[in-house]
């Protein structure tokens, strides 16, 4: 039963689970609970519920938000049968949805064995719509070293697993097959391939297993058939609201131990309301379902951790005043990672709708003027531009805001080019957004707007806000892949070794010369990992520098250790920033090409300025024609400006 699914008609899980509890008749399986909750143990001689195998939950500080794993009954599961299935190397399929928790099972498996057996070694290989045999050859044979004769395995006799995520994300070509796929299907068939520069050699591979996640909803949305049968085929569904309030009740009630009693009774509340706006909300409205012009409506578990990973980045001391105030940090998190992705205005009133339905079912005891009340921003800056520490809190009001925004862009134009802007309340908000998905761990912003609508500019003035160096490409007629492989060579370097500081990648649409580049994107935001961007000997220099550092983060003082050390540095201080415009087709081309360009960042919509807006900027360039008399008087500029 592990491969069946469901759909909008049937549900086969359902089915299946009444068909084995029939067939069990000397050893029943308990009334409460479907069949897949349990697991035969021998020693017992009857079912076992596999909450008794989760583990508990230990909070580390220095642990980032995006690796956290909370164990739970499906994690366990799938875990027991992947476990099952590498000790007797049979390779292993997962499919399901976006945001359905496949590649986090296979890592967080992964890193487990590899902690708890030495044998075992695991590389990771994201497809996407550019990978090809050839790529895919050199990706895995990058990991294999040459053992005896034409024999090739992973180094120091161990075992290597493969996990290829995105498995049927190649192109479909001409003739209905996916080279990647196919060279993929000799190996497992096999265990050879050819050397790509002398046809007539074959390499025997050793030691080598696999493993693979899949979406059917992206892709060529199936795979062939002759690599399929290698697999066992396991369907990952989406996790039941009684999973995530399993999940991130346990997250966030160790965080609120530190709050006052008042905010520590706020956990469940918070947790139901969160899933009422996502599950019974968002995915039962007709206008949230994804479309041509609302292709990133995607809305799943990731963007629940996105808004507990807010509330994570609260301060116990400064929550004193009562649980208002945190209520609303709850609703600022559902705001942002929900409402900014909106494409017009009345998805966002409807979705509006849906936030204060939730807030009057879970928070009733909080008035909704005390919670809805307006601006609803948080930053972190902003305390520190008070001469405090950085801390992640409410605004008091636009006008404390715009001041603090304003003196950080007189600030910015002294030292870098000046930007002669017109901060209006809109464009304050989107410097915020942008701010808050960089300030975070693996926060990556897409920014989505017709041009001259500021995005640029506003990328800029927040990644000086958060003390961001801004890298860029300069991007000509000679500029290629290996233009790109050097600059972000260099890019790594500052981010993780020399200075080592966070920096933000800022990149538009206009620089995408070739579709390509996304390739190496596409790597970066989904793993950090790009196959191929340094050699060997120049991974074994940065690693050096990175030893000592390394040992004082807890890391393992080997090459694993250090590149996992290396990467994780990467992923924390390199933030990448994409302005696109929505026009055309080329938008929603590229986001089902590299869905780590949808799934891996957050999107922040730049909808037409309103009219105050554009009145406020006419003002600022009209306003010297007053002084020099040009203009009469303030009535003639209004109108003037008006027009």
């Amino acid at each position: 039963g592990g491969a069946i699914a469901d759909d909008k008609t049937v549900n086969y899980r359902r089915s299946f689970n009444g068909f084995m509890k029939s067939m069990s008749k000397t050893v029943k399986f308990p009334d409460q609970g479907d069949c897949y909750d349990f697991r035969f143990e021998p020693k017992e001689k009857d079912w076992v519920c596999w909450d008794q195998y989760t583990s508990p939950y230990n909070p580390l500080t220095e642990k980032m938000f995006q690796d956290i794993v909370v164990s739970n009954m499906d994690l366990e599961r799938m875990k027991y049968i992947m476990d099952l299935h590498t000790m007797r190397r049979k390779p292993v399929l997962f499919v399901g949805v976006a945001g359905t928790g496949k590649t986090t099972i296979v890592k967080d498996f992964l890193a487990d064995l590899s902690a708890k057996n030495d044998e075992f070694i695991s590389q990771a290989v994201n497809n996407n719509h550019y990978t090809s045999s050839f790529a895919l050859q050199n990706i895995i044979m990058s990991s294999l070293d040459k053992r005896s004769g034409r024999t090739f395995g992973p180094p120091g006799n161990k075992k290597c697993i493969f996990f290829i995520d995105d498995l049927n994300m190649p192109y479909v070509d001409t003739y209905d097959t996916q080279s990647a796929i196919m060279l993929l299907t000799q190996m497992i068939s096999y265990s050879q391939v050819y050397d790509r520069a002398a046809l007539e050699e074959k390499k025997d591979l050793i030691d080598v297993l696999f493993t693979a996640c899949m979406n059917p909803k992206a892709g060529s949305f199936m795979v062939n058939p002759r690599l399929q049968r290698h697999f066992t085929v396991i369907t990952c569904f989406t996790p039941s609201a009684s999973t995530i309030q399993g999940i991130y009740a346990t997250i966030l009630e160790k965080h609120l131990q530190a709050f006052i009693p008042q905010i520590q009774k706020l956990c469940e509340p918070i947790v139901n309301a969160t899933i009422d706006v996502l599950v019974s909300g968002i995915l039962n409205t007709s206008c949230f379902l994804p479309s041509a012009a609302k292709f990133h409506y995607q809305f799943n578990l990731k963007d629940v951790g996105n808004i507990f990973q807010g509330l994570l980045s609260t301060n116990g001391a400064l929550f004193k005043d009562g649980a208002a105030k945190f209520a609303r940090v709850w609703l600022h998190e559902c705001t942002r990672v929900f409402s900014d992705r909106l494409v017009n205005t009345s998805d966002q009133a409807e979705l509006q709708n849906i936030f204060e339905k939730a807030a009057s079912k879970h928070f009733g005891n909080i008035s909704k003027d005390d919670l809805f009340t307006q601006p609803l921003i948080m930053t972190s800056f902003v305390s520190e531009a008070g001469g405090n520490d950085r801390q992640y809190l409410l605004v008091k009001d636009m006008v404390s805001l715009r001041k603090v925004v304003e003196d950080q862009l007189n600030e910015h134009n002294e030292t870098f080019a000046a930007m002669n802007l017109v901060l209006f309340d809109d464009a304050v908000s989107h410097v915020c957004r942008i701010s808050r998905i960089t300030d975070n761990p693996c926060g990556h912003a897409l920014l989505v707007g017709v041009g001259g609508s500021g995005k640029q500019s506003l990328a800029r003035l927040a990644s000086f806000v958060n003390k961001l160096g801004i890298l860029t490409i300069l991007v000509n007629q000679s500029y290629g892949m290996e233009a790109l492989r050097l600059d972000l060579q260099e890019f790594y370097k500052k981010s993780a070794v020399k200075p080592g500081i966070p920096h933000a990648f800022l990149m538009t649409d206009g620089q995408i010369a070739d579709e390509r580049f996304l390739v190496y994107i596409n790597d970066m935001l989904s793993s950090g990992k790009i196959p191929d961007l340094f050699t060997r000997e120049e991974y074994d220099g940065l690693l050096g520098s990175c030893r000592n550092p390394a040992k004082a983060a807890g890391y393992s003082d080997d090459r694993d250790g250090l590149f996992a050390f290396f990467i994780d540095k990467v992923r924390k201080n390199l933030h990448f920033i994409l302005c696109h415009s929505p026009v055309g087709d080329s938008f929603r081309i590229r986001g089902r090409k590299f869905p780590a360009l949808i799934s891996c960042m957050v999107v922040d919509e730049f909808m037409a300025w309103p009219r105050e807006a554009l009145d406020g900027v006419a003002r600022k360039f009209l306003i010297d024609l007053v002084t020099s008399k040009n203009l009469p008087d303030e009535a003639v500029l209004a109108a003037v400006a008006g027009n």
